[in-house]
């Protein structure tokens, strides 16, 4: 994958942006927001998958430059000082101008190359992956593909902060969202385990979770906030005993007989089938969708519309509607 492609340093004099000379390294320009969007060198340093020590050096090399601290180093990690507060809105800007005339050159002579982020869920991600790794290894060979792994809420905040491109995860009641495409949808079920009597005529009200041990997605979280206005609506109380956004936990405590929990009914694994059973919620049906969703945080290069393009075939070759 990427044959034939060079890291290229692109160094830019500023005069205007923060009043006196000063060389910009864009990598380090990079850095230092992913530092920012984190607030901690170790979270931006998992986040790039480099070595922490790589991050803290061109940090300090940056700093050397402007001859002033970007950030305070405190107990509970990197707090950006007056002046990186100031100057941050200007290296983002500068940053973002700077791939989009990377991009607009490459796609004027039709080349499709670059970076592509994508996360994915857990249940998600092993089938998607080695699908599309061989793929892109044949069709973009000038294509670099990141992956991220991590729970809904975690998806959405790497979209928000732009740390991925793109992530295919699951959206519960309104799913027109602006940057998103609908894949699919299906329903929300109660799981338990096989002998639960609650779920044995293979649908459950959504009055009959009063009360019940249930296991859920840390807030926030579009389940939570749907589930919490029925629950309002209908004057029942909803028992959250844990609060996970890892199915597997979720399952662990589900085949312990400690809780229920509400997912999609293809969360039940084939050798899963005895132990575990579904149940539909109804009245109200609680709809889920399936989306691929798209940063707002800088437009779209063409390794990312080719990239969303992929995804979105495979996605609905695998797991149909």
């Amino acid at each position: 994958m990427a044959r034939g492609c060079k890291t290229v340093v692109v160094v830019y004099r500023v005069t205007d942006l923060f009043r006196r000379d000063v060389s910009v390294d864009l990598n380090q320009i990079r850095l230092t927001l992913y530092i920012a969007d984190h607030g901690s060198l170790t979270q931006a340093a998992i986040a790039l998958g480099v070595e922490q020590s790589v991050i803290s050096r061109q940090l300090s090399a940056l700093e050397k430059e402007y001859g002033e601290r970007l950030f305070h180093r405190t107990g509970r990690g990197m707090v950006p000082t007056e002046f990186g507060a100031a100057v941050f809105p200007r290296l983002q800007w500068l940053l973002d101008q700077a791939d989009r005339i990377e991009n607009e050159i490459k796609e004027e002579a039709g080349i499709v190359s670059g970076d592509v982020r994508i996360g994915f869920l857990p249940a998600l991600s092993s089938p998607l992956i080695c699908r599309l790794v061989p793929l892109v290894e044949e069709r973009y060979e000038r294509i670099k593909l990141h992956f991220f792994e991590g729970s809904n809420g975690q998806l959405q905040e790497w979209l928000a902060n732009g740390t991925i491109d793109v992530a295919m995860l699951y959206r519960y009641g309104d799913s027109s969202q602006t940057a998103e495409r609908v894949l699919g949808t299906n329903d929300a079920h109660l799981i338990g385990l096989a002998d639960s009597p609650l779920l044995q005529s293979g649908t459950v009200t959504l009055s009959q979770l009063d009360g019940i041990p249930l296991v859920l997605p840390n807030t926030p979280n579009s389940l939570r906030n749907v589930l919490a206005e029925e629950a309002r609506k209908q004057g029942i109380t909803l028992n959250v005993l844990a609060e996970a956004d890892s199915i597997l936990i979720q399952k662990s405590l589900v085949r312990a007989g400690q809780a229920f929990a509400i997912l999609g009914a293809i969360a039940i694994d084939a050798d899963e089938a005895g132990v575990l059973r579904s149940a539909k919620i109804v009245d109200p049906v609680i709809h889920r969708s399936a989306v691929l969703a798209t940063t707002t945080r800088r437009p779209l290069t063409g390794a990312m519309k080719a990239m969303v393009k992929e995804v979105e075939e495979l996605a609905l070759l695998l797991f149909g509607n």
